[in-house]
């Protein structure tokens, strides 16, 4: 019934906000609300400081017939969910009459292509704004997945994935959001480990839902403590750790209390129990990356269901749980997450006949603050200094050189080291035969190259281009004269 990673590059001292959120691990179930909830539900995540919510993407709203499409009530959830900086994972499925031969909503999709449409088109239409996908909802359950198990693992797990990661490099496939059932062919713990083993390498993000009537602590429990008995079900934990899923990113999607059965005051200590157990530091317990609460607010529509931190419209009155939300997250802020690597260094790593004059350049991790640039002739290269901007200028260096350079991504969390890159330098400018001088012989390559200002080089002459601004005009020519020294002398220059 359901999240890491950064996303935004800072700079300037001013780390982006988008990474406080994407390493927040605070979300709610919030289903699919449309109209003036959209605005009144959103802004109320946002005021108990939540900053996930996870969303149901319903196949069968988007496309009611076979490549006709609505995305209005979800274009306006990820405009909302933009406008107040909230994160959103959302989780497609609920199969279209017309794609299955079986129920609605759970028949098993007649053709593996339109699952991949579906999950193609979503990723593609919403890349900045919904960069986190769920294939399928507790698919162990007959009611809402109709199909086996191996079904569920080639035509939805692998198949989305495929579309998701093929639409959005930088997207993240989370699943397999499993019901922590154990009956028949729903046990989760055989699902979850054969979703894992077949799936894992297309998976960035495991996900799983636990309820537990008789309060947070049974919850924990089934997360992390090992069985009792040999016939007792595993923990969630064993089983990650079987399959070498243990320490990669897991996010408990599903979890809560209804009011109505526990009372209203039990309900908000659950809340501050559950999250008190497993985002305050205690030892062994950062392995759940995050957790959504189910849910979002309660409706008229159902009354006998409370499981949400709001009363039902058109009040939403804020329940004590939304209180108690609210407050472990004010005490209890996101973390800032380490920033990544650096990447896309220009020059490009083994470069060669780099100028001798170059300006570095390189794209800024996700969630980095500022840079320390280490440079010089050897490996590891020593430190030089730390910036905010993505460039850093050496100054002039030495003809037919190898150099090292290295960029550390820094933030108020600490300091990520990053990986050596190397270049050489080209021959000095002019030296075009290249015999170690510039004389006549260079001379003659230079004026058969000259073009004049504005007027790109022909072929075979770009190395004439001594200033790189796109033509060999009077300064390259300056540039030229000051390197020409004659045959067998030292150039003037470099």
């Amino acid at each position: 019934m359901a999240v890491t990673l950064c996303a935004t590059l800072a700079v300037n001292g001013s780390l982006g906000q988008t990474c406080f959120k994407e390493a927040s691990p605070y979300g709610v179930n919030a289903h699919a609300p449309e109209g003036q909830s959209v605005t009144t539900l959103l802004n109320e995540v946002q005021a108990c400081g939540i900053d996930w919510i996870r969303v149901d993407f319903v196949w069968a709203w988007i496309e009611t017939a076979q490549d006709s499409f609505n995305w209005a009530r979800y274009d306006a959830i990820a405009s909302a969910a933009k406008a107040r900086g909230l994160m959103i994972f959302a989780t497609i499925g609920h199969t279209p009459a017309w794609a299955t031969d079986g129920s609605e909503g759970s028949g098993v999709p007649r053709s593996t292509a339109d699952y991949y449409d579906i999950c193609y088109r979503a990723a593609l239409r919403y890349p900045d704004s919904i960069r986190h996908w769920g294939m399928w909802n507790e698919p162990n359950l007959e009611g809402f997945w109709a199909g086996t198990r191996q079904q569920y693992i080639d035509m939805i797990l692998k198949n989305g994935a495929d579309a998701v990661h093929t639409a959005n490099p930088a997207a993240k496939v989370c699943g397999p959001e499993l019901a922590h059932l154990t009956s028949g062919d729903q046990d989760w713990y055989a699902w979850l480990e054969d979703c894992i083993l077949q799936a894992g390498s297309k998976l960035d993000v495991v996900t799983h839902h636990v309820y537990c009537s008789s309060g947070y602590a049974s919850c924990t429990d089934k997360l992390e403590e090992a069985p009792f008995w040999p016939w007792d079900p595993p923990s969630v934990k064993q089983v990650l750790q079987d399959a070498g899923w243990l320490g990669k990113p897991f996010w408990l999607t599903e979890t809560g209390w209804q009011s109505v059965d526990v009372g209203e005051a039990q309900q908000a200590a659950n809340y501050t129990g559950l999250l008190t157990d497993w985002f305050t530091g205690q030892s062994d317990r950062g392995w759940v990356h995050k957790v959504f609460f189910y849910e979002l607010n309660d409706s008229q529509a159902f009354p006998d269901l409370s499981w949400r931190i709001l009363g039902p419209d058109p009040t939403h009155t804020r329940k004590p749980s939304f209180t108690a939300y609210q407050a472990f997250v004010a005490a209890h802020p996101a973390p800032v997450p380490l920033p990544g690597q650096a990447d896309d260094p220009d020059p490009a790593d083994l470069a060669a006949g780099v100028s001798l004059t170059p300006q570095l350049h390189w794209a800024s991790a996700d969630c980095a603050e500022s840079h320390n640039v280490h440079f010089g002739l050897t490996s590891p290269p020593p430190f030089v200094g730390n910036r905010t901007t993505t460039d850093f200028v050496p100054g002039p260096l030495s003809p037919q050189t190898i150099y090292y350079w290295r960029v550390d991504e820094v933030n108020s969390a600490g300091t990520t080291t990053g990986t050596i890159w190397r270049f050489e330098t080209a021959a000095t400018p002019g030296d075009f035969d290249p015999d170690g001088d510039v004389d006549q012989e260079d001379f003659g390559h230079f004026q058969a190259c000259f073009s004049g200002s504005a007027q790109p080089p022909v072929p075979g002459c770009g190395n004439a281009d001594l200033d790189r601004d796109g033509d060999v005009d009077q300064d390259d020519f300056v540039l030229f004269e000051s390197c020409r020294a004659g045959p067998d002398l030292p150039p003037t220059c470099g």
